[in-house]
């Protein structure tokens, strides 16, 4: 029997934190309920001893907003007790026993194995995950409630029947734990803390009500709500407590459960799956988002998880990514590959550890796997492809197409994947060097023609690409290290390159990076020119002595133009997002009333994108039609009173497409760079 629960002291030391974290909250509620009760006594004793003063209209109208005032204090702490939340399983599919004999059997060797209770049921679902979950409610935070099981058919989809196996004996070392409990009383914590701060439109609307009455009223009201927003004050800072008490404590957990899992089925086989599991995921939405965008073919499938193990396997081998009995192998150099970043922050709000230190931990541990079951794990389930069926149709019966859409066959599918992947994506020759980056800006008329026996090979080496990419890291690093100088992010301290930096010290280091990054990039610019030179020594042969030149300075202008753009498109979203907040109507008609200005110069951008044919040729038959209701007429947005709804989703929907089309145009046009470039060195 594997052992159930952590006996090391950091973990008692967190699961102490995090219990005491929750009292600390209970008490600090029950005494701000004391408080509101003490308020609502002495305000509905005072507004009534003012009644019986002086009767009047007047002063019963006094009294009796000089009461609400604790009444409506109380109301608000109170209201949670009354809200109804009723648990969505309409994305689960129950499994039974009796139709999965197989992967039961394995649960209930896990459960002997490991020592803990079987799960009160068992359910697929459609992603790339596994889970343990309760029938949560606010009696469970006194009495044992059975957990349920969760697991993903896209990661069944993508695991080995002994990766499978260890990442529910990692799911089983939760049921184990005895400090799971404090979970269950963070959820209810969280729900009165989540009611109390953003579920308050019911609550709004009657202070709103009684405001309305007279200039009496609304003047106690006022009060009212200045003295709740102290409480949610209060609040925030209780849910920041609780929940980073908790988070700390649920990394811990997240170890011990994959202790748990090495001991009972070998590390090896939990590591791969870990490795894999971010691919996994990252192919599953890539299939996914393809069908996303076909929706306007009406193209559709029934069951898209062939199709998924077909993209997993896809970019592993456009990737070079070793594949053994059908599933690709990562590794921690891999996973590595992708966060070169020297820039670390710890995350206090995250519940589970980085895979990295999940892989290390269980290399620790070096806990020989017990069997070497490489099938499939989907051969543990009979029929598995109804199952797929069937959470197929629950990701797509929101899907609103305009005709019958047509099932796509996997064959179909797989040719028009490689090809719309290969029509959107660089020459290979590349290397990546261009993946995250384009050309730095230079005088094209300074260039001269290279005659030398440089080849494609040297332009693009794995150390020519890996400084670029450096350049690009360093860049990102830079601008994140900004917005902490700016306070933009509530950081107290942070680690660069191994040495720690308080906030105060963010400034200078930025200042600092600039300086190594201006060197870089004077490097990295002389290596761009002799590409361009090299290219442009072969662009006489094929006849056409301009294009090149035309194409990069086309490139360079609107990049000039593209980050102005994209930040003036992100800038007047977030200037209306007053819309999803109660806004005096005042107030709402002279937000419009400035956006008028800015909405001339969007539907000048827009206009400009759909003048140049590259932007307009993939756009589809949505984005087109949106685009001209958008631009024939002067939308109004908010009239009598109310916002019009249809207009409004016309505006942003103009806004979001503008934006992906502005990004879109840009790839496109450094493809047709890019492309062009290469087939200079062909000819």
């Amino acid at each position: 029997m594997v052992l159930a629960e952590p006996q090391n002291e950091i973990f008692k030391q967190k699961t102490r934190k995090a219990v005491w974290s929750i009292v600390l909250f209970i008490f600090s509620y029950l005494l701000l309920i004391a408080l509101s009760l003490v308020l609502t006594i002495a305000s509905v004793y005072l507004g009534f001893r003012l009644i019986a003063f002086v009767p009047s209209f007047l002063s019963i109208l006094l009294g009796i907003s000089i009461a609400s005032i604790g009444v409506l204090i109380s109301v608000f702490l109170f209201k949670f007790f009354f809200y109804i939340t009723k648990a969505d399983y309409s994305n689960l599919i129950e499994i039974t026993k009796e139709e999965q004999p197989r992967i039961f059997r394995l649960i209930d060797e896990l459960v002997v194995e490991i020592g803990t209770e079987s799960p009160k049921k068992v359910y697929l679902t459609t992603d790339v995950n596994a889970a343990v979950f309760y029938n949560s409610s606010f009696w469970s935070m006194f009495f044992p409630v059975r957990k349920n099981l969760v697991i993903g058919l896209g990661l069944i989809n993508t695991l080995s029947v002994d990766e499978l196996k260890a990442v529910l004996a990692h799911e089983f070392g939760h049921f184990s734990q005895r400090s799971m409990r404090v979970g269950s009383y963070v959820y209810q914590v969280n729900r009165v803390l989540y009611n109390l701060l953003f579920e308050n439109t019911s609550y709004s609307n009657l202070m709103q009500k009684w405001a309305s009455i007279s200039q009496i009223t609304h003047f106690f009201v006022v009060i009212t709500v200045e003295i709740i927003k102290g409480i949610q004050w209060i609040l925030r800072k209780m849910y920041e407590f609780v929940n980073s008490n908790y988070m700390e404590l649920s990394q811990e957990m997240e170890f011990h459960a994959d202790e748990i899992a090495a001991k009972t089925v070998g590390s090896v086989s939990l590591k791969t799956a870990l490795l894999r599991s971010n691919f996994a995921e990252h192919t599953f939405n890539a299939t996914l988002s393809y069908y996303d965008r076909n929706i306007v073919k009406n193209t559709k499938t029934d069951n898209v998880y062939p199709k998924h193990f077909f993209v997993l396997n896809f970019y592993a081998k456009e990737e070079k990514y070793a594949i053994e009995n059908n599933l690709p192998q990562l590794s921690l150099a891999i996973l590595n590959k992708y966060n070169k970043s020297k820039l670390f922050i710890k995350d206090q709000w995250a519940s589970h550890p980085s895979t990295e230190d999940r892989v290390l931990r269980l290399e620790q541990l070096n806990i020989p796997n017990k069997s070497n079951n490489t099938a499939l794990a989907s051969t543990l389930f009979d029929r598995i492809d109804y199952y797929q069926t069937k959470a197929t149709a629950i990701m797509f019966r929101s899907v609103v197409y305009k005709e019958s859409p047509i099932d796509q066959s996997t064959a179909i599918f797989e040719r028009d994947f490689e090809k719309e992947f290969f029509a959107n994506s660089f020459d290979r020759s590349y290397n990546g060097y261009y993946d995250n980056r384009s050309p730095l800006a230079f005088d094209l008329m300074q260039i001269d023609p290279l005659a030398t026996d440089v080849n494609n090979e040297d332009l693009f080496s794995p150390s020519k690409v890996e400084f670029a990419d450096m350049c690009v890291v360093l860049k990102n690093d830079i601008d994140f290290i900004s917005k902490i100088a700016r306070n933009e992010f509530e950081v107290k301290s942070f680690d660069y390159d191994g040495k720690r930096y308080a906030q105060k010290d963010s400034l200078e280091l930025a200042e600092k990076l600039k300086k190594e990054l201006a060197e870089q990039e004077h490097v990295l610019l002389a290596h761009d020119k002799i590409i361009f030179s090299f290219y442009y020594a072969l662009e006489p042969k094929t006849g056409n002595e301009s294009r090149l030149m035309q194409l990069y300075k086309e490139l360079f202008d609107f990049e000039k133009n593209t980050q102005e753009k994209t930040a003036f498109l992100t800038r007047i979203h977030s200037d209306l997002q007053f819309i999803h907040f109660q806004t005096p109507n005042d107030i709402i008609r002279e937000h419009f009333s400035r956006f008028q200005i800015e909405e001339s110069k969007l539907k000048k951008h827009i206009r400009e994108l759909l003048s140049i044919e590259r932007n307009t040729k993939d756009l589809d038959i949505d984005k087109r039609e949106n685009f001209e209701k958008y631009l024939v007429a002067d939308l109004i947005y908010f009239s009598y009173e109310k916002y019009n709804e249809p207009n409004l989703q016309i505006l942003f929907k103009a806004i979001d497409d503008a934006f992906t089309t502005t990004i879109r145009g840009h790839f496109l046009l450094k493809l047709e760079l890019l492309n062009y470039q290469k087939s200079l060195d062909l000819n």
